[in-house]
């Protein structure tokens, strides 16, 4: 039994992942328990973040703010700071450290009733409150970490500058942080420079607070050498726009006072030697990451603090699974910022979460008034910002005004280009745009050898309407479509195998081209390039699966294509992206029809063989899902036809694949699998090429088709085969797999394999939600319909059935899903309304020539007329005599078990019993890969028993 672990009023239990205070559970999240506990086995000693990231999220890379926002949850669950207990402590820049005192004990079955124990209260947490700084916040949501941070950096370093944007929290940090030191004891003395306007106010301010009375002016050698022999820490708010006396004072009093240390905080550093500068993170925000509940996102910094300030501005149950994700969205929109955050959230009682994100989106809050008694410039986010703004040399500020042009994350060699012009030249550009990332208006970061800036979205918001005002933000706008459609350009625009499955690593590059083709678009803007980089866009648009952009982004190409462009690559490009898209959606129709004829009358025309071939494929897979089985054989033919002439042999083995399928869907067995031989017997002499997207739908779709006619022609071990390597083969192009376990998932039935057939439901219900779209989530009731019909979970498997039917439109898959129902219903005794449902799938069947299942559809209809009273004798036997003549027909020996089967029923309630184990043993003894299914061994034993 592993020890358990008992630290203040807690109890850490292993083996029972529990976490008690004073008998009763604290509730914590998985990845913070696992956190916690690492964190107490290793009590006094030091836990790199790299190995809290390996033990809570193992296998898996994720932000440094993942750990902080967990410990910051520990820390709140363990009441970190209240009076004065504190357990967690972090160690800048390595990790963190348990510095509570833990004992181990043998741990029990049951929780020990622990008395509440008072917390040692350090002489830090007892003393008095500072008398020369004003008071900290009772609760810095997020900061305790920070804060930590901070206090330690200045007790090894004299010289420590707290940077960071306006709004960020570097006051509100800087006192906390003073009021967790006791090596200064009580001289910290606390100067607001915000009022200073020029150098003379700064050492007046300073000379004020430490009480220096100099008989005359104050100088910066008076002031030192007045703090000679002191051991004090100054602590100077708000340097920014006197950041050139504050620079001058504290060279000279780092020299000349030994013991005094300096604490500043500013929006940009104050650059001399000696200094160490920490840069103030933004609350952590939850990523995005599509779904996310409450409790997941309480637990991020800036949402609490959204929630608490919107609550106390009037709003009611701010935070539910329904408003989580928008609340994420606004926090990562405002980048964190305590003070934008703190502005925004105290809206929500008037305007209500949406109404406040919409907001957003209009640049209003900007302008929205803060708290009446905050300083002029902590007003509004708009008062923020010119504060800073108004300190900036003007080629600065036409820099800011110029990179507001950028969504999201951009290279500073993209910066500079577009920056640059003859007003600005790209050595002055890059000067300008450093200078508004040392005033903290910027940020960066470097990935991969490159830096990577990005504009505050609250900053850029604030940009954006300077711009608008520049007589050459068309200029600007342009450069910047310019320069992207290059970016884009060298991506290349080839068309991958399996477009869907790609990683989503251009989502700025993307970000930036919204951007660009939207202002083309426009008014001033240039259409020909818009046009040209939407087909660009396209092919990156569809490896990152977003579809329903990628179809908008094709049809405004291709409505507002100039008449340079028609009948080019950029027009062939667009129409191939949409009719991947299609596809990609499971959408068929006439419409999908039209794009497809006019991209095939293009491509031959400017070269493109690939294309035209990858054209065709595309209208053979929108000819069946239109249930258009015969006029899909003639142009498997042409296509055939083409390849032998023009093609490859991939090309040759493809139009095989699409001859066998529309053969088998026809009804023609024999003609299928000679046509899947002959493509099998070239595959392995030539192999194959990489296929494209359509051309990997076909071979989906004929690899499904061939497992059916292996079992419709007696020989279900091999059927399974081929449906297991082709469920392997769709999980390399997700979107097939939905239709593929739905047809495949009989022949694991029929081979009593319900197990796997389970875990593949399970499987497929994990697809991402971009491929559950259409009528895919129907091929997932359905599946479950098949399964409780095979376990005998009759009424289970009615609710599954009705639920499918109505999602399920394409002909070939609405097939077994009639006779599937019929069926389940006609075992629940509902044979009328089953008769309603075989009638309709057999008329389907008529209307498309669809005579894969015709013989079962008939054998189906016929045992339910034989539970129907009122029934002509004569009727259900000769759907029988029908049925089996068309079975023996096309060698469909599969249908000929199930048939003979009814009929040898039929015949036994006659006293036919003779006759009928006759026909049945005649047809047993046609297969030749043994009895191991359930319907095999189901036929043999009646035949037995007759």
């Amino acid at each position: 039994m592993s020890d358990a672990f008992l630290f203040g009023p807690f109890y850490l239990d292993p083996g029972t992942r529990t976490l008690t205070e004073a008998g009763g559970p604290i509730s914590l999240g998985s990845r913070a328990f696992d956190i916690l506990l690492a964190l107490v086995e290793a009590s006094g000693d030091v836990v790199t973040r790299k190995q809290l990231m390996a033990i809570a999220w193992p296998g898996r890379i994720v932000e440094e703010s993942n750990i902080r926002v967990q410990v910051a949850h520990l820390r709140k669950a363990l009441g970190c700071g209240q009076n004065g207990a504190r357990y967690i402590a972090s160690v800048a820049g390595r990790g963190y450290c348990f510095v509570g005192e833990v004992g181990r004990h043998a741990a029990r079955d049951a929780v020990p009733a622990l008395e509440p124990q008072t917390p040692q209260v350090s002489a830090l947490a007892a003393r008095k409150a500072l008398p020369h700084v004003p008071a900290p916040l009772q609760r810095a949501i997020g900061r305790e970490e920070s804060t930590a941070e901070l206090a330690t950096l200045v007790s090894q370093h004299r010289l420590v500058s707290v940077v960071g944007p306006g709004g960020s929290g570097k006051t509100t940090l800087a006192i906390l942080a003073a009021h967790a030191l006791d090596l200064f004891g009580d001289a910290i003395f606390f100067v607001d420079l915000s009022m200073a306007d020029g150098d003379e106010r700064v050492l007046e301010e300073i000379a004020s607070a430490v009480a220096f009375r100099p008989s005359g002016s104050v100088t910066v050698a008076g002031l030192a050498e007045f703090l000679r022999g002191r051991t004090a820490l100054l602590l100077l708010d708000n340097c920014e726009h006197v950041i050139a006396g504050v620079a001058a004072l504290c060279t000279q009093v780092i020299v000349q006072a030994p013991a005094i240390s300096i604490m500043c905080t500013s929006r940009e550093a104050i650059r001399v030697a000696g200094e160490h500068v920490y840069l103030l993170r933004p609350l952590a925000s939850p990523p995005h990451t599509g779904q996310l509940t409450a409790r997941q996102s309480a637990v991020w910094p800036a949402v609490q603090l959204f929630v608490e300030r919107a609550t106390e501005g009037g709003a009611v149950d701010v935070l539910g699974d329904r408003s989580a994700a928008t609340i994420a969205a606004i926090c990562r929109r405002l980048d964190g910022n305590p003070f934008a955050i703190e502005l925004v959230a105290s809206r929500v009682g008037t305007y209500g979460v949406q109404g406040v994100s919409q907001s957003l989106a209009s640049q209003a809050a900007l302008r929205w008034p803060g708290r009446r008694d905050a300083l002029p410039r902590h007003q509004t986010v708009e008062a923020m910002l010119d504060w800073t703004y108004q300190l900036l040399p003007p080629r600065a500020r036409l820099a800011l005004h110029r990179l507001s042009v950028f969504s999201g994350r951009f290279s500073m060699e993209a910066a500079i280009q577009i920056v640059g012009d003859e007003r600005l030249d790209p050595l002055h550009s890059g000067a300008a745009i450093a200078d508004l990332v040392d005033r903290s208006l910027v940020s960066a970061r470097v990935k991969s050898g490159r830096t990577h800036l990005r504009l505050l979205d609250t900053t850029r918001s604030y940009a954006a309407v300077k711009l608008a005002a520049e007589p050459d933000r068309d200029d600007v706008a342009r450069r910047h479509a310019i320069y992207y459609m290059s970016e884009l350009r060298r991506r290349g625009t080839a068309f991958g195998s399996h477009p869907g499955e790609s990683p989503r690593d251009n989502e700025d590059e993307l970000s930036n081209a919204r951007i660009a083709i939207d202002w083309c678009f426009g008014r001033t803007g240039d259409a020909s390039i818009a046009v040209e980089m939407s087909a660009l866009a396209a092919p990156v648009l569809l490896q990152c699966r977003l579809l329903n952009e990628c179809e908008r982004c094709c049809v405004r190409a291709l409505d507002r294509l100039p008449a340079a462009l028609r009948s080019g690559h950029a027009e062939l490009v667009l129409l191939e992206a949409l009719a991947v898209t299609h596809g990609l959606m499971a959408r068929f129709g006439d419409d999908v029809d039209v794009v497809l004829q006019r991209a095939l009358d293009l491509s031959p025309v400017l070269g493109e063989h690939r294309v035209t071939m990858h054209l065709w494929a595309a209208r053979y897979v929108n000819l069946l899902g239109l249930a258009r089985f015969s006029e899909s054989l003639r142009l498997a033919e042409q296509y055939a036809q083409l390849a032998e002439i023009e093609g490859s042999a991939t090309d040759v083995i493809v139009a095989g694949w699409m001859v066998g399928t529309s053969h088998h869907l026809l009804g023609s067995h024999l003609s299928a699998e000679q046509s899947f031989n002959a493509s099998r017997s070239l595959q392995s002499q030539s192999g194959v090429r990489a296929l494209q997207y359509f051309e990997g739908k076909v071979k989906i779709m004929s690899h499904i088709c061939m497992a059916r006619t292996k079992w419709i022609l007696g020989q279900p071990k091999q059927a399974l085969q081929r449906a297991i390597a082709t469920i392997d083969e769709a999980r390399l192009q997700r979107d097939t797999l939905f239709g593929c376990v739905q047809m495949c998932l009989p022949i694991y039935l029929l081979n009593d394999m319900d197990a796997t057939a389970e875990a593949l439901i399970d499987e497929v219900q994990q697809v991402s939600s971009e491929f559950r779209i259409g009528s895919r989530p129907y091929n997932i009731e359905m599946a479950k319909g098949l399964l409780f019909q095979y376990r005998g979970q009759l009424v289970d498997a009615e609710v599954q059935m009705r639920k499918s039917l109505p999602g399920l439109r394409v002909a070939f898959l609405r097939f077994d899903a009639l006779q599937t129902t019929a069926e389940v219903l006609l075992a629940n005794g509902q044979a009328e309304e089953a008769l309603t449902l075989i009638d309709e799938a057999i008329l389907l069947s008529e209307d498309t020539g669809a005579a894969f299942s015709l013989p079962d559809l008939l054998r189906t209809k016929a045992e339910v007329l034989m539970a129907l009273p009122g029934t002509p004798p004569e009727k259900a036997p000769r759907l029988l005599r029908e049925a089996m003549e068309h079975a023996v027909e096309q060698g469909m020996l599969g249908w000929q078990v199930k048939i003979a089967l009814t009929i040898a029923r039929l015949q036994a309630a006659k006293g036919r019993g003779d006759e009928a184990r006759r026909l049945l043993q005649d047809v047993c003894s046609r297969f030749t890969e043994g009895f191991d299914t359930s319907l095999l061994r189901t036929a043999l034993h009646a035949s037995e028993t007759l």
